[in-house]
């Protein structure tokens, strides 16, 4: 698990779940969502009679009526069109994972105008399913009914080739057929065998049901921040942290780490829970970091979150944020699906609009129109009571409790990512391989998103790289939310190269706007804030002699840190949030942590810092596992500029991480030991 916390950014992605029953599945058609996949490549083709997408309007004359929403489904004739019989839809990989009790939906008609527009005995329409790809079972038929011959279509209840039930007429009906056993996976399969004649079948609501008593949620895609409320009374923090670490809360995985776990009291703030046993109160929401990592116990997503015992009973009420135009952060409190047009709230009333978290952005979303907005189970959201500075609360009502499927999705993870691109430059060399990736799941060690500096193949060139560690990198890969300062250190190598070189760069619109960029030159002196410039021109004496032997470079492909620079990296770069420090380059920051000099070093290295106020301040040096080797201070001091010493021979060589901590506030920084 991170030792850090990065800036809230929420994500989530999941399906419905209920005590009671639960829409699993949905295809309605009436959005682009697509679940089905065809046998034949033209099955969709609209320019034919067989299976196509309607807006209700006649399929080759045939027309039906009670149709579920402004789009359907219809067949038609397929043999007519030079499909070879059957042909067929298939839904797969439905997640039934912890339900019982599965039902299948779905609207059916049929234009049963006409002799000719009836079925004979060799049509049909057959569904059928199979859990976790074990035996084919039926489902549901449709048959000629009675009549082999021109007959009007029904359901087949015993499955042996003739209709014996409920006829399938012109107006859309609901049907529905139970399906037998539990399992992971659902594939759900529709044949049709619609041969010489104008025989049809129109589907609407194709919907999968299901019961579940253990609500679970499964939390995927990228590390960051979920919005999510519980589905049971009096939820805790052991809720959840019996699936995934919960850290910086008392009694849980790491109490003396940042917090991960969040609640959104009445006074407005962010706060983490008193300690794991703590029941905030059901109906408000809570905020939880997933790091997707190995470390400290954590792991890599996807992680089940389940949570045992019982819904509420009764109406739900929260107090709202007495503010007038406060925020509250509330939460489906059932376990099943719930109607955010039923909110009822008292004295003052909330906004229209409620916001959730999409991964990226919040999203408002009304509420009110005529369907309502319907939300899941384990979803966060927030509400907004209007101008009147009036105490208030909000109400969820059991009536507001329904099975109908959500009115849309906003747990789908979003991998946030930024990247600034460097080009080093001279009239006789280029090094365009350079980059600092910001990704959602990255990490401050080296991770799949860091790559290696490859030697070029020419006896003579320059280069720039990050340096990390005793090797060079092109490229360095940086967490997007950002909470603590970075200084990274750069090391430019010229063989057989000398004069001006032109060091620029760009991208910076892909990350945050409020974050400060500032480009050093430890040899000059010069800091650059990299939003106001976009290059940095200075001149570099070769580092070593053109490689007479071209051979040489077969010795190996990566290039390695140059140890003769004992006097450390001559360029560095420093990423500021806005948390860290508001400060400007120009402006001595009142709170800094500078990196150490020299770096690398052996054995000794001077850190200087600064702190805003008098207090207690703790300076401590930690190896790559997070084990704290070293405390280099650990006394009140007044605030100030200050130097510190540490004398590494005893420690080995590698990279380490030194953390400043003073008045509430933390920096940490990198430096290498070589021996």
């Amino acid at each position: 698990m991170k030792r850090f916390l990065l800036s809230i950014g929420m994500s989530l992605c999941f399906l419905g779940t209920s005590f009671g029953q639960s829409t699993i599945l949905l295809e309605d058609f009436e959005d682009s969502q697509v679940y089905y996949t065809p046998s034949i490549t033209e099955f969709t083709d609209n320019s034919k009679d067989y299976f196509k997408r309607t807006d209700g309007s006649d399929i080759s004359g045939e027309s039906f009526t009670n149709q579920q929403g402004s789009f359907y489904f219809g067949a038609q004739d397929i043999d007519g069109e030079g499909a070879t019989l059957p042909v067929s839809l298939s839904i797969n990989d439905i997640d039934i994972s912890g339900y019982t009790s599965l039902i299948l939906r779905v609207y059916l008609a049929e234009d049963a105008t006409g002799s000719s527009e009836h079925w004979d005995a060799s049509d049909y329409v057959r569904f059928t399913y199979d859990i976790d790809e074990g035996t084919t079972t039926n489902l549901l038929w449709i048959e000629t009914l009675g009549d082999t011959t021109n007959g009007p279509p029904g359901i087949d209840t015993n499955f042996d080739g003739n209709g014996d039930g409920s006829e399938i007429t012109d107006a859309f009906s609901q049907f529905s057929a139970n399906i037998t056993g539990t399992g992971s996976s659902l594939d759900l399969t529709i044949e049709f065998n619609l041969n010489s004649g104008d025989e049809d079948i129109a589907i609407d609501q194709i919907e999968i049901l299901g019961t579940n008593s253990n609500p679970s949620k499964i939390i995927s895609g990228s590390a960051g921040w979920r919005l999510l409320s519980l589905p049971k009374t009096g939820g805790t923090v052991q809720d959840v942290s019996d699936d995934t670490p919960v850290q910086g809360v008392t009694g849980g995985d790491d109490a003396s780490s940042t917090t991960n776990f969040i609640i959104y009291d009445n006074d407005a703030e962010f706060e983490k829970p008193t300690n794991v046993s703590t029941a905030w109160g059901d109906g408000y929401g809570f905020g939880l970091y997933f790091y997707n990592n190995t470390t400290n116990g954590s792991s890599t997503l996807p992680v089940t979150l389940d949570a045992s015992g019982s819904e509420p009973s009764s109406d739900v009420a929260v107090t709202l944020n007495p503010a007038a135009s406060g925020y509250t952060l509330v939460g489906n409190p059932f376990a099943s699906n719930f109607n955010t047009n039923n909110l009822v709230s008292s004295v003052a009333a909330i906004q229209n609009t409620i916001h959730f978290w999409n991964g990226s952005s919040y999203v408002g979303q009304d509420r009110t129109d005529d369907s309502g907005f319907i939300i899941a189970p384990w979803q966060g959201f927030w509400v907004q009571k209007d101008a009147t500075a009036n105490a208030a609360t909000l109400t969820f009502p059991t009536s507001g409790k329904t099975t109908s499927s959500t009115s849309g999705t906003y747990f789908k993870s979003v991998n946030q990512r930024g990247d600034i691109n460097f080009t080093l430059s001279s009239d006789n060399s280029i090094d365009e391989d350079l980059r600092i990736a910001f990704r959602s799941d990255a990490s401050f060690e080296y991770d799949l998103d860091d790559s290696g500096k490859l030697i070029p193949l020419i006896p003579a060139y320059a280069i720039m790289a990050f340096e990390s560690n005793d090797i060079l990198k092109s490229v360095e890969s940086l967490p997007y939310n950002l909470e603590e300062e970075v200084t990274l250190s750069l090391q430019p190598q010229m063989v057989g190269v000398s004069g001006d070189f032109t060091f620029a760069w760009n991208g910076l619109e892909t990350i945050p706007g409020e974050w400060e960029l500032i480009l050093h030159d430890y040899e000059t002196g010069a800091n650059i804030n990299m939003r106001d410039e976009s290059e940095y021109t200075f001149f570099q004496a070769a580092h070593a002699k053109v490689s007479s032997n071209p051979l040489s470079l077969l010795s190996g492909p990566a290039a390695v840190a140059m140890k003769a620079k004992a006097e450390g990296n001559r360029f560095g770069i420093t990423i500021r949030p806005t948390s860290v420090s508001n400060e400007s380059e120009e402006t001595p920051a009142l709170f800094a942590l500078e990196q150490n000099y020299p770096n690398p070093f052996n054995p000794s290295t001077t850190i200087s810092y600064s702190v805003q106020e008098a207090g207690a301040v703790n300076i401590s040096v930690y190896n790559l596992m997070g084990q704290k080797v070293a405390t280099l201070v650990d006394e009140t001091k007044a605030a100030g500029q200050y130097n510190v010493r540490w004398n590494a021979a005893g420690a080995a060589s590698g990279m380490y991480y030194y953390r400043l901590e003073a008045g509430g506030q933390s920096i940490t920084r990198k430096m290498t030991l070589i021996k």
